[in-house]
């Protein structure tokens, strides 16, 4: 079965982190790298260089943060959660370090694309814009795929198997939510 990673409604990202920062810390003086980053589906690893930031305010005086969170189109590890699921993960992305309040956590930047069927997605054409209606991915070809982007969706969505829910759910705080409505009425430019 294939699932949508969504982060849980009315949730903030745990990270005081945003993407001018990173976009400082890349020498991407223009933002064209940051502005396309997810829908190009680019390696960053090579221009990567740690950034350090603090929690979230909504998340300040939380005793636990969540082992995996979205940061954008971004996974978020905790040192627990990189430890439980890198060695499955590695295969499908890179794993980028980032310093929060002294201790390594890891942004997990998804490289691998899933293949659509497209005779069964549902698309609908506007004058500057494309609606995905239905997405369906040709899971003949999913095999090896734990976690991979939908190009036709323009990569800004993590989609994922049973194996990596399994993985994630049985972390002792996961802060992200599966769902098996693949489309959430969002838009493709």
């Amino acid at each position: 079965m294939i699932f949508r990673i969504e982060a849980p409604k009315n949730t903030h990202e745990l990270i005081d982190y945003d993407v001018i920062s990173m976009a400082k810390m890349l020498g991407d003086k223009d933002f064209k790298l940051v502005r396309r980053l997810s829908n190009s589906n680019v390696s960053i690893l090579d221009r990567w260089v740690k950034p350090s930031c603090g929690f979230n305010k909504k998340y300040k005086n939380r005793n636990e943060p969540c082992d995996v969170s979205l940061w954008g189109s971004f996974l978020l590890l905790s040192p627990f959660a990189y430890e439980s699921l890198s060695s499955n993960l590695s295969a499908h992305g890179e794993f980028l370090p980032i310093d929060l309040n002294g201790t390594d956590w890891w942004l997990f930047n998804c490289l691998e694309l899933g293949a659509e069927s497209l005779s069964d997605c549902v698309i609908h054409e506007a004058a500057h814009s494309t609606e995905l209606e239905k997405l369906v991915f040709d899971e003949s070809t999913l095999s090896e795929k734990l976690i991979f982007k939908s190009k036709l969706e323009g990569c800004k969505t993590l989609f994922c198997d049973d194996r990596v829910k399994m993985a994630v759910t049985q972390l002792p705080v996961c802060g992200v939510n599966f769902n098996t409505n693949l489309v959430a009425q969002f838009l493709v430019l």
